[in-house]
């Protein structure tokens, strides 16, 4: 059983936090059997990945979908969509410099707007950055979760 012990821990010790490792080990050595072979179906998402995934299309929201929140990963998607949708009304209140409306009202909907826009892309931009850490961690986190309620 010490075996089985070593070899779990060996695949499972990159996809859980590292300072619960000791206390995943003390778990492992008093578990019997039936509880190795679950652990070893268990499906656990990979951290590498959520990390890859964040660096690369975090900033919409990919990473939150793979690691199962889809609810922010809408969120998230919804931000940068507003951002984008801001810009994209930016152009349209503003083309060279002339004004599609009457110039007293699109000065004040083109300072609302850039507001706006900067916000949104402010907000796009440390959601992203805070992120790449919380969906890392948070993948480890949620493994753990699984792997204890296997335990028990």
């Amino acid at each position: 059983m010490m075996k089985n012990a070593e070899l779990i821990l060996l695949n499972m010790k990159d996809k859980i936090p590292n300072d619960a490792i000791f206390a995943f080990k003390e778990s492992l050595e008093k578990a019997d059997d039936d509880k190795y072979q679950a652990l070893l179906l268990l499906n656990l998402k990979n951290p590498i990945i959520g990390l890859l995934l964040s660096l690369c299309m975090g900033i919409f929201g990919i990473d939150r979908f793979y690691k199962g929140n889809i609810g922010l990963g809408i969120a998230k998607l919804a931000v940068i969509f507003g951002a984008y949708l801001g810009i994209f009304s930016l152009g349209i209140f503003t083309k060279g410099g002339s004004y599609y409306v009457n110039p007293g009202v699109a000065d004040t909907v083109l300072v609302v707007v850039s507001i706006f826009v900067m916000l949104a892309f402010i907000v796009a931009l440390i959601w992203y950055v805070v992120d790449i850490f919380c969906v890392f961690f948070g993948i480890k986190k949620d493994n753990l979760r699984k792997i204890y309620a296997v335990l028990g």
